[in-house]
């Protein structure tokens, strides 16, 4: 019963749901409500993570975009100049 589960959380699937048992012991049932409250918070922590990635990308997309536009409209002025400094520009200055 408690076996399954754990191999399937072992693989990164939560979905399954612990039950208590009817004739359990009280142990045997405080471990299985302990396992089923990990399940649940790993769970809702993978709905945060899965979030924060999504707006990562989001952002990750936008300053792409920026970023395009800018260097679009310097070759467009003329100014084949712009470019990124490096460490190295640094340590000239």
């Amino acid at each position: 019963m408690l076996l399954p589960i754990l191999a399937k959380a072992a693989i990164g699937e939560f979905d399954t749901s612990v039950s208590p048992l009817k004739r359990g012991s009280r142990e045997l049932n405080e471990i299985l409500m302990g396992v089923q409250v990990l399940l649940d918070t790993i769970r809702q922590q993978q709905l945060v993570i899965e979030a924060s990635e999504a707006k990562l990308h989001q952002i990750q997309n936008q300053t792409t975009e920026i970023l395009a536009r800018v260097l679009d409209s310097s070759v467009r002025s003329g100014r084949d100049s712009l470019r990124l400094r490096t460490p190295e520009d640094h340590q000239l200055s």
